[in-house]
């Protein structure tokens, strides 16, 4: 009681941030552990008081942990766990002074996690203050769709079409499984909720004005698929982990390709299949380059509607026509570059239009003997430096570096603690 939590886990919304408490009950059960969860929105003097009694996991987001620290509800004297999610979320929402804050006052010996779709300079700069000597995990690519979503990208003329593309294909979706809109603005998705609800379907609408009780009902009422239908913002777009989601659709596409990612990563999820359609007009060609890129980089197909919507943007156009230039220079029957590459036999040779194969040969062998010498070289610098590493490490043990962290946390910790953030 009054000691503070072990395990801190940083959110940047309330939604991921009861869904993971969901999820850490589930194993805090059988170990007797009291878990908590705080969050705007939601009743501060209910969560003073939880934080008060004591628990050892603590899911947060930055915001409402640091205003229940200045009340003395709980302290991080005990953290030993810490742990960050969607880190870039939270620096695009502007919790970058409070991430650091609550970094910088938590005990340098703890073991540290960040985890995080994107990383930019900014999460980049916080892995490497937060972290010490971190291991980096990547999981498919950064910035590459799941390819177990099948997108589709509809091309239309005017914005006043979605309503009726929706019209004709709601009702196919729906009763494949639950279907996701996403929209990025609170009136749309007032008016696609209206529509759809006019025509005869059970719709849920989730966008920033919602209370807190609003939005925990809506959510319950499609995850027991009471309702197949959620129109939302991209409050929505992170975190969010329901099985029964086999559509999402993009009614209005993302301003960025990242949060285009996150969106249509609501289907598709642990080794299940999902469809995503994406609804474009002339309007957003500002988005389409990305789009087109990152569809082709997931090996997806790309209409001719798209591509041609896409080249109007001026840009996107010369660089596409830099690339076709390129290709019809390297096109044709040429020796492939390898082992032992060089400008000036590539040069002689190409000049002939018949290569002497054992000559080619000769040359590739003599080059692969000459690559070998720089290997050994940098195989032999590697061993030294490593038996460098040993030595000094056997010499000043890594128990006396966290002991001098440890004295110097104390030192400054009996100060008074300050929160760098508004």
């Amino acid at each position: 009681k009054g000691d503070g939590p072990i395990a801190l886990v940083c959110a940047p919304t309330r939604e991921l941030c009861q869904q993971i408490y969901e999820e850490a009950l589930k194993f805090a059960k059988s170990y007797n552990l009291k878990v908590a969860a705080v969050f705007g929105g939601a009743n501060k003097h209910e969560q003073e008081l939880i934080l008060t009694a004591g628990v050892e996991i603590v899911i947060a987001t930055p915001g409402r942990l640091i205003d229940l620290i200045k009340c003395d509800a709980t302290n991080l004297k005990r953290v030993t766990f810490l742990v960050f999610d969607e880190a870039d979320r939270m620096f695009e929402l502007g919790f970058e002074p409070q991430v650091k804050s609550i970094s910088n006052n938590v005990r340098p010996d703890r073991q540290c996690l960040l985890f995080s779709a994107t990383f930019k300079k900014k999460v980049e700069k916080l892995s490497q203050t937060a972290l010490t000597d971190p291991i980096r995990i990547v999981i498919g690519e950064l910035g590459k769709a799941n390819e177990d979503v099948h997108q589709s990208v509809i091309v239309l003329s005017n914005p006043h079409d979605k309503l009726n593309w929706l019209k004709k294909n709601i009702v196919e979706y729906s009763s494949n499984g639950n279907v996701l809109i996403f929209v990025n603005k609170k009136e749309n998705c007032v008016e696609v909720g209206k529509y759809l609800k006019n025509i005869g379907h059970e719709v849920g609408v989730i966008h920033g004005d919602f209370t807190q009780f609003e939005r925990d009902s809506v959510m319950n009422n499609f995850r027991k698929r009471i309702i197949k239908i959620l129109v939302a913002t991209d409050v929505a777009a992170r975190g969010l982990d329901i099985s029964s989601i086999k559509t999402v659709i993009n009614y209005d596409i993302s301003k960025n390709i990242t949060t285009h990612i996150h969106r249509i990563g609501r289907t598709g999820r642990a080794g299940e299949l999902g469809d995503a359609f994406t609804l474009v007009t002339h309007q957003d060609i500002h988005i389409l380059p990305d789009l087109v890129r990152n569809l082709e980089a997931s090996n997806q197909f790309v209409s001719d509607d798209l591509l041609q919507l896409a080249l109007k943007n001026e840009r996107f156009q010369k660089q596409r026509s830099n690339i076709k230039n390129i290709s019809k220079q390297s096109s044709g029957i040429r020796n492939r570059f390898g082992l032992g590459f060089n400008f000036n036999q590539t040069n002689t040779s190409s000049s002939s239009a018949s290569v002497d194969h054992k000559t080619t040969e000769h040359i590739l062998s003599s080059n692969i003997k000459q690559q070998n010498s720089p290997f050994k070289h940098l195989k032999s610098t590697l061993t030294q430096n490593y038996e460098k590493f040993k030595k000094s490490s056997n010499q000043l043990n890594i128990t006396q570096i966290n002991k001098r962290k440890l004295e110097k946390y104390d030192a400054t910790n009996k100060r008074n603690t300050r929160w760098d953030c508004k």
